[in-house]
């Protein structure tokens, strides 16, 4: 979903996107809504991870086999945790252990095994500073308790072990439970452990059930006895995942672009029920082009949209599931225990009612993007050559829903319904969108859980806001996202006469940026702060789809 010409050029990702994506689960039989953020990975958009994530109640976490687990991964799955966001594993670039590193199917497999090792690591540690400042914070009551009454039984101690095993069964990442993907985004395939379950059982003559929980880890198969053991029978015979996972990749990639047996293929091909054509299956193409045949089949034997939604239907919490998990986090318990409002919802939650006419609608606006024109559905504009860029917001609703025409509050961060009507306006929803990656698709009626975008909101609207039924209801706490706003730059118009302009744009990439600072110094001069040097770039970048006719330089 990169659409930005700098993001193509850089091959990189510098704004989280959304697309809603309707999908039918053969598997299920039934249909689902997913909703789509793509967010950065660069350190210097860490901010817009954070952001997104306040949007979501499941998450891919994406690692890179050949670098390996970086500060940045393991500082988006701390956030994640910490925002209660149910994660899937991805490991992706598994075609590069093959074809870049050459590592043999056994060593890919310990490689593998090893990252997965230090992510569950990373698990543990946060499971027991949870379970640890949870215990601080239960002694600490008790001891009030204490002091306030004349009963000085002493408590039993909690064993601490009896807690963390049942957590960490839990939240571990483990093939087996489903929750780890392995994959190539570049060759288009993916697969977990009950794609290759299927596909085996009927060999095996074991329950699919069963086979998935001795695919991964130390088990093997003898051929002689048709037994799975926990301890190789002999030195020869390898774990079942390198045997019958990898080692079926492998001999995939070694037969398409190196062996490049046209006759093995085809039968490959049809085995395997692909749909390939004479016109791309063919000798010419796999002599000169053997990659392109080896997607096509790929892509056909181990498809990674029904492998991911599949897993993030199994995983990921429905709307009910996932308000539940951030109450406390969108409400703080400490800051609104005596508001009405807030009991009373969190009363509807806990009985798992989220929508219908005695639900309230809440909604948040995590941040308001630029977009143009020529790509939202239902406005017009005069000249294509022209970027008109619209603020929009980037919204989600966590209960209700919102209809076209509904008038609604809009609530900055500041409001206090108790002490002040200030910050708080009446809006009318007349236009209500679906995210389509760059493109904005009208809708009349956005349900629960979903993402939306609404427009008119730019000049009253600062970075993030929340959208309620109910005057009563408090702002949201906005994320925390722990900028480090380190580049200062000055910057000016070449023209004096087009400074107004310049303000108007930098107000308005302050507005719309959550990790960009702008103010005027008291010598006149107009200071932008970002969080690194490629930040600084997309800014410009900005400002000059917002100025297409101004002249700015900085120093």
């Amino acid at each position: 979903m990169d659409s930005r010409p700098d993001e193509q050029e850089r091959c990189i990702t510098m704004k989280y996107s959304s697309i809603s994506i309707a999908y039918h689960s053969e598997r299920k039989d039934n249909n689902y809504l997913v909703n789509l953020i793509d967010s950065p990975g660069h350190v210097d958009f860490s901010y817009e991870i954070f952001s997104a994530l306040k949007m979501v109640d499941g998450a891919l976490i994406l690692i890179d086999v050949i670098e390996g687990i970086c500060s940045q991964t393991e500082s988006v799955i701390r956030q994640a945790w910490d925002e209660k966001i149910k994660c899937v594993l991805v490991f992706n670039k598994i075609d590069k252990l093959i074809t870049t590193v050459q590592l043999d199917p056994q060593e890919a497999y310990e490689h593998l095994y090893n990252l997965l090792e230090k992510v569950n690591a990373l698990m543990s540690s946060l499971i027991l500073r949870d379970i640890e400042v949870n215990q601080i914070n239960a002694t600490n009551n008790l001891n009030r308790k204490k002091s306030s009454s004349s009963n000085n039984n002493e408590g039993s101690e909690i064993n601490l072990d009896n807690i963390i095993e049942p957590e960490e069964n839990d939240f571990y990442f483990s093939p087996e439970k489903g929750n780890v993907i392995f994959a190539s985004a570049l060759d288009n395939w993916a697969f977990t452990l009950e794609t290759f379950s299927e596909k085996l059982c009927s060999k095996f003559k074991f329950k699919k059930e069963v086979l998935q929980k001795v695919l991964w880890g130390d088990y093997y198969y003898s051929p002689k006895t048709k037994k799975i053991y926990n301890a190789p029978p002999n030195e020869r015979i390898r774990p079942i995942f390198v045997e019958f996972v990898l080692e079926n990749i492998y001999k995939m990639y070694r037969m398409i672009t190196i062996e490049k047996d046209f006759e093995k293929i085809k039968k490959i091909a049809e085995s395997l029920k692909v749909t390939i054509t004479s016109k791309e299956l063919n000798q010419n193409n796999l002599d000169k082009q053997p990659l392109i045949i080896l997607r096509t089949i790929m892509r056909q034997w181990l498809p990674i949209p029904q492998t991911v939604f599949d897993v993030l239907i199994d995983n990921c919490p429905n709307p009910i599931e996932g308000f539940k998990n951030k109450f406390e986090l969108l409400f703080p318990h400490h800051k609104f225990s005596h508001n009405d409002f807030v009991t009373e919802l969190k009363h509807k939650i806990t009985n798992g009612i989220i929508t219908g006419e005695s639900v309230p609608t809440v909604a948040y606006i995590s941040k308001m993007v630029g977009i143009d024109t020529k790509n939202i559905q239902g406005l017009e504009y005069v000249d294509k050559t022209i970027t008109d860029v619209k603020f929009m917001a980037f919204a989600r609703v966590f209960c209700g829903e919102l209809k076209k025409g509904s008038e609604l509050y809009v609530i900055n961060p500041k409001h206090d319904a108790k002490n002040n009507n200030y910050d708080i306006i009446k809006f009318n929803f007349n236009s209500l969108y679906y995210f389509m990656g760059q493109y904005l698709s009208l809708v009349d009626v956005v349900p629960v859980g979903n993402i939306f975008s609404v427009g008119g909101l730019e000049k009253n609207v600062f970075k993030t806001a929340t959208i309620s039924s109910s005057f009563d209801c408090p702002s949201i706490i906005p994320l925390s996202t722990n900028k480090n706003s380190n580049i200062k730059v000055s910057i000016t118009t070449e023209n004096v006469k087009e400074i107004p302009l310049l303000i108007d744009g930098l107000k308005k990439l302050n507005r719309s940026d959550p990790a960009v600072e702008y103010y005027v110094q008291s010598n006149g001069e107009h200071i932008l702060v970002t969080s690194g040097e490629v930040h600084l770039q997309r800014c410009m970048k900005d400002l000059e789809d917002y100025l297409p006719k101004v002249n700015i330089s900085t120093s």
